[in-house]
């Protein structure tokens, strides 16, 4: 999703409805504006077949020495939206 695509999603709710994220464990947390970012990931580095890692996301941090076989595994800037930790 771009972020052109989460503001026509966003156009449909009322615009004074709260924004939570889930907690960590459980419950929800509030969306601060100190935790929007960019970062810099890699897309798709879980690939099909790494059911072991369920409890990991598909997209992760670029590699620490910069290396990359797979021309599709470069590191790209998203927009990141994180839960507060505490």
């Amino acid at each position: 999703m771009t972020v052109a695509e989460l503001i026509d999603v966003l156009r449909r709710y009322n615009p004074d409805l709260p924004v939570l994220v889930d907690g960590y464990e459980g419950g929800y947390e509030d969306l601060l504006e100190g935790l929007i970012r960019v970062q810099s990931v890699v897309l798709d580095v879980l690939k099909e077949g790494h059911e072991a890692f369920h409890y990991l996301g598909k997209h992760g941090d670029p590699y620490p020495d910069g290396t990359y076989t797979d021309a599709s595994a470069r590191p790209v800037d998203v927009l990141l939206l994180s839960r507060p930790y505490r």
